[in-house]
């Protein structure tokens, strides 16, 4: 991945008080081709900007933001035996540390994808991985004072790790970790504040395993 050159000196002049999170636009970058992804300028309040990447709304990648150095003085927890969403996991400790977070609309940041990358490959693995990481993420953020807050942005988040787990692999409705997702995450109230089109995936998905189970 590449920054623009003078990447750090925009990113700084953003922080202002109580904002401990910088979030910039990027390029998408794939057989040479550029595809540009940014969001308004807006400044919002934590829990506000979990709850929206909880559903979908903001991307819970690491790269493409600036951090202020306090969010890193508590030890991090970190999933050594996870391959496919380990950076979500470290990004919802950050935030859940932040108190704002801001969003530029200007594109600092070129991500570049490789063929060759774990998130472009398939297996049975990788698709258990990416449910474990919503397992995960979970299991952290239930020791915040704002859990209650959040139940049902937590269940849409573990639909669209189910969702994004049914590119790496076919896994049936009896798999442990889909039956889990399905029976206690699977709601009216999560897909409501899903994107529409995750919400008619992800229902039809299940239906479809729950058809050949």
């Amino acid at each position: 991945d590449t920054l623009v050159s003078d990447f750090l000196e925009r990113f700084i002049c953003h922080f202002e008080k109580n904002v401990d999170i910088v979030i910039a636009g990027y390029h998408v970058v794939r057989k040479n081709k550029k595809v540009l992804k940014q969001e308004a300028n807006v400044t919002l309040e934590k829990i506000d900007y979990l709850k929206k990447v909880l559903r979908g709304k903001y991307g819970w990648e690491l790269w493409a933001k600036v951090y202020r150095r306090e969010l890193f003085d508590e030890p991090m927890y970190i999933p050594c035996h996870l391959r496919i969403g380990e950076d979500a996991t470290v990004y919802m400790q950050l935030v859940a540390r932040s108190c704002k977070v801001k969003i530029i609309n200007e594109a600092l940041y070129n991500y570049i994808q490789y063929p060759s990358s774990a998130s472009h490959q398939r297996s049975v693995t990788l698709a258990e991985e990416t449910l474990q990481a919503a397992f995960y993420i979970d299991h952290l953020l239930k020791k915040e004072s704002f859990y209650q807050e959040i139940r049902d942005e937590i269940d849409a988040m573990y639909l669209l790790f189910y969702s994004n787990s049914t590119r790496k692999a076919f896994l049936r409705l009896n798999h442990p970790l889909i039956y889990q997702v399905y029976q206690e995450h699977y709601s009216l109230r999560a897909l409501k504040i899903l994107p529409l089109f995750k919400s008619i995936y992800i229902s039809l998905s299940l239906l479809l395993r729950k058809t050949l189970s």
